[in-house]
């Protein structure tokens, strides 16, 4: 089925006209091109979590030369016996990324158990995670990987409210939900809607232990990659708050969401279809009702 908006069969190129995909993609240049935005997508995932962090000029040269734990030790400024467990984190990442193209090819249906696999190869080289008492203390606890969580994983927010994210008990059903939409509104809204309604909802449940905003990015990009677009590259240097929302640690207003995605696709100059203004307010309120005894806000 048609997408409501503009879908590109071809690319542009300035003042030279129309390149067909099939001839870019066998080029070198798009290889190469190609081979950077996935390291820079592994790097910045990681970043946005909290896994490491360091100034954008080291990401640039891990983008230029490749992930290498000595360049990591060396411009990270960290000891190597870290760096080579970011590596680790790193090629974790790249090789998620590297398979989603590959998962598109094969034209997979989008199910539970991949994203269950996601968590768990996204988490390979994690042996822990933060965890709140009920006392209010930051402890750290084994990872489970693989499976959802079996306890609530609601985070405390830098003005001190604890921001709810579905419990464990309905986890199952709503991505069940979850999965079952996607599947129904499949090609049916623009590119952009979709792929930030299903990184919206799937932040909302929050299903996992961790792991989890690295997987709703793959999400989204899964998305974007399936219609022949380049997957969701979010800088970890973007301005404070344009991605709180996304992640779900804001309003909540899916709506919000949708424009944040849009104005990445815009600043990066990569999606140049994808227009903050494609988004309708009629959008907002799209896909299943939520559950209203279990959260206190709405779309």
């Amino acid at each position: 089925m048609p997408r409501p908006s503009g879908h590109p069969s071809s690319m542009h190129s300035g003042r030279s006209g129309t390149i067909s995909k099939e001839k870019l993609q066998g080029t070198g240049v798009f290889q190469d091109f190609l081979k950077k935005l996935q390291r820079e997508w592994a790097i910045e995932t990681g970043i946005i979590e909290r896994l490491y962090t360091w100034d954008r000029g080291v990401t640039e040269i891990l983008i230029k030369q490749g992930i290498d734990a000595s360049l990591i030790a060396y411009r990270g400024s960290v000891r190597r016996d870290e760096a080579d467990h970011i590596k680790n984190l790193i090629d974790d990442q790249l090789s998620i990324i590297e398979g989603l193209f590959s998962y598109v090819k094969g034209e997979q249906p989008l199910a539970e158990h991949f994203i269950r696999g996601l968590q768990a190869q996204f988490t390979s080289h994690q042996d822990s995670t933060e965890a709140l008492t009920t006392g209010g203390d930051v402890i750290r606890v084994p990872l489970e990987k693989g499976t959802y969580k079996t306890l609530p994983n609601n985070p405390r927010r830098s003005d001190g409210e604890i921001h709810e994210y579905y419990p464990p008990e309905f986890t199952q059903e709503e991505m069940q939900c979850l999965i079952r939409w996607y599947h129904e509104n499949e090609g049916r809204l623009p590119v952009e809607v979709e792929a930030a309604w299903l990184h919206h909802r799937f932040t909302r449940i929050h299903p996992f232990q961790d792991g989890n905003g690295r997987i709703a990015r793959t999400l989204a990009s899964l998305v974007f990659l399936k219609v022949g677009l380049f997957p969701l590259v979010i800088r970890n240097a973007r301005p404070a708050g344009v991605y709180r929302c996304a992640r779900g640690r804001g309003s909540g207003r899916l709506e919000t969401t949708g424009c944040n995605v849009c104005e990445t696709l815009r600043d990066d100059k990569k999606n140049r279809y994808c227009r903050p203004s494609a988004w309708n307010s009629k959008y907002n309120r799209i896909g299943m009702p939520i559950r209203s005894s279990v959260l206190r806000w709405k779309y």
